[in-house]
């Protein structure tokens, strides 16, 4: 489980939105969909944010070896309390079911 921050332009009365979202994890073939947990009456785009894919991370420009190879996200990556960056957007993971976290 997690959340990310969107930021609001519309009001003045708040700077960002704080929207949660379900990241699913597949050991078979380490891909990920994460999904926005739907809120009625919110006025805002939600359900899938990301379909069942491979999630493929910023090689380190400083290393000439690995600058031109592909890294893809892996399950080591997602650990309680830590940010994940996914195309431009940060999620910050918070809590697993009991199976996970015994994993």
């Amino acid at each position: 489980y997690g959340y990310f921050n969107d930021h609001s332009v519309e009001t003045h009365k708040e700077n960002y939105r704080c929207r949660k979202i379900e990241l699913y994890y597949y050991l078979c073939d380490d891909s990920i969909h994460i999904d926005e947990t739907k809120q009625e009456n919110s006025g805002l785009p939600q359900g899938y944010f990301i379909k069942r894919q491979r999630i493929e991370q910023r090689g380190d420009k400083n290393d000439p070896y690995m600058r031109n190879k592909k890294k893809y996200l892996h399950w080591k990556d997602l650990n309680l309390a830590s940010n994940v960056e996914i195309y431009g957007k940060v999620f910050r993971i918070y809590d697993c079911d009991d199976f996970t976290k015994y994993y």
